[in-house]
């Protein structure tokens, strides 16, 4: 239980390597288990935002995330996603477990290309913390 944040990237610019594309993935689960509630919202949202992408036909497991995310009790609430040639996956990830509202549970969790970062982790913050964390992101990588 409780509220964590999750750090990815996708670099690719056609098929299910875009930005769109995987932040739909995300929002999918595997087999007939209902896809996360915010999944259509956040088509529409990325559509407006020129950025189509398909939602899967299926679902398989590949990353940490998708094992957490299949789960019908856990619920996407919220996406705060950056467009950027730049890499900075990791930056970003350093950035949050570097807030003290952040805590690493398990070290190396949903970063398994980055063996010395977290991409998952867990966020002990009032309602302040995740409406502003967004600017902090943008101020701090731009």
């Amino acid at each position: 239980a409780g509220e964590y944040v999750y750090v990815g990237s996708a670099q690719g610019q056609r098929g299910s390597t875009t930005l769109a594309s995987r932040l739909l993935r995300h929002t999918a689960r595997t087999e007939n288990k209902p896809s996360h509630l915010i999944q259509i919202v956040l088509a529409d949202r990325l559509h407006s935002e020129g950025l189509d992408g398909a939602k899967p036909k299926s679902k398989s497991m590949h990353w940490h995330v998708d094992y957490l995310l299949d789960l019908e009790r856990v619920e996407i609430s919220h996406v705060i996603a950056f467009r950027s040639k730049a890499k900075i996956e990791a930056r970003l990830a350093a950035m949050i477990e570097d807030m003290p509202e952040t805590i690493v549970f398990a070290p190396g969790l949903g970063a398994s290309d980055q063996t010395s970062s977290t991409h998952l982790l867990r966020v002990e913050a009032d309602e302040k913390w995740w409406n502003n964390v967004a600017d902090l992101f943008v101020k701090e990588l731009v």
